[in-house]
């Protein structure tokens, strides 16, 4: 949950900071270099629920096919904008994929 900040003129700021984190893995290689020559590269989309952000994570998806030669692709939508994405999906993302993007829009 957002922790309130009271500023000096009265606003009141909401600070969105997330307290999930997705479990660690040990046997991620490092770089696509390492990986064996036959595991496709597995690229997590997370899409932070704001305007547009579907958008910009197809056009980085296209950018990174053409880049990454088999890469797949796994997308997951956070529930709302303004809250963290679920434990479970952090962790569903963490253990499909090599690597996650967040996207963000506006």
């Amino acid at each position: 949950m957002a922790t309130p900040t009271n500023c000096a003129d009265g606003i009141l700021v909401f600070v969105p900071v997330g307290k999930e984190t997705a479990a660690k893995t040990s046997n991620a290689p490092a770089t696509l270099q390492q990986r064996a020559k036959d595991a496709p590269f597995v690229i997590g989309l997370l899409d932070n629920h704001k305007h547009n952000s579907d958008a910009v994570l197809a056009r980085l998806q296209q950018q990174l096919a053409a880049k990454i030669e088999g890469a797949q692709f796994v997308h997951a939508k956070k529930p709302e904008a303004g809250k963290g994405a679920p434990k479970a999906m952090l962790d569903d993302l963490a253990a499909r994929c090599d690597a996650v993007v967040n996207g963000i829009g506006d």
